[in-house]
């Protein structure tokens, strides 16, 4: 078994990385309960009914008042009990990119690529009505065929990403802009995007800047843990999805972890688990 993966379709939305539907009108597949992963972003709010989303084993519980945000290679599934309404949002990077404007880093916002935190915003009454009216102009613009099309669209992702951050912010419970804890969110970030490559604290300390006791003491003051146990963490998820959801030899698995002896992995992977 190998896990599907589903590619953006530009075809579908007239040539652009981005696309907007109801929850009512999307394809049976996209809310499936068997697993599978995107090549591209996907956001989604429920406004009316319940479901839950698994993301890299983790369930979180949707309702009318919850944002989940998806980035690309986790492994999702569905549970849907009800019918549902609301928005589904899927873009790629490069769509961010279309335009003169600035450039955005997706690991900026704390809802991709983090592991570690909740994917997830529970709204507000006040932001309710503000990302319903965001997501009504992108209806509105992503069906008109015309000058101007991707400039707006654009923009109104990037407010809508802009606001989902500063709630997401809001409603953290370590919700602290200390020196420390800017730190620890940029090694949390370096070791989504270089696990595959580095296993030690000495290698993402290098890229910081810092010493690796300085980075584990930090980690330890913000998280209660050490930063290799960051690390292993991250190992150990990509671990699960790969063992789980596809059909790879342990062999293969191994090596594409940067794990040279299968036999050690399969002994890392043991005594972490």
């Amino acid at each position: 078994m190998t896990i599907p993966i589903h590619q953006f379709n530009e075809q579908k939305s007239q040539d652009i990385p981005f696309e907007i539907v109801r929850l009512a009108d999307i394809s049976p597949i996209s809310i499936s309960p068997r697993p599978h992963k995107h090549t591209f972003y996907e956001i989604c709010w429920v406004q009316t009914g319940t479901a839950t989303q698994y993301l890299d084993f983790n369930p979180y519980k949707m309702n009318a008042h919850t944002i989940t945000f998806v980035s690309p290679g986790q492994v999702k599934s569905w549970d849907t009990k009800t019918t549902l309404k609301g928005y589904v949002i899927l873009f790629t990077k490069a769509f961010l990119q279309m335009t003169a404007l600035a450039p955005v880093n997706m690991r900026d916002y704390d809802f991709f690529h983090r592991p570690d935190l909740q994917p997830l915003i529970t709204l507000t009454p006040e932001a309710y009505t503000l990302f319903d009216q965001l997501c009504l102009s992108m209806v509105r613009d992503f069906e008109y065929i015309g000058l101007g099309r991707s400039t707006l669209l654009e923009s109104w992702l990037r407010i809508f990403l802009v606001h989902a951050q500063r709630l997401f912010e809001a409603q953290r419970l370590t919700n602290t802009h200390t020196a420390t804890s800017q730190l620890v969110e940029s090694f949390m970030r370096a070791i989504d995007h270089e696990y595959a490559r580095y296993q030690q604290v000495q290698d993402y300390a290098d890229q910081l800047g810092i010493t690796p006791n300085y980075l584990t003491d930090c980690v330890r003051e913000q998280l209660g843990v050490s930063a290799s146990t960051l690390i292993h963490q991250r190992i150990i998820l990509e671990s699960k999805r790969l063992l789980t959801y596809s059909d790879q030899p342990i062999g293969e698995i191994a090596f594409a972890l940067n794990f040279d002896d299968p036999s050690y992995f399969s002994r890392y992977f043991k005594r972490h688990v």
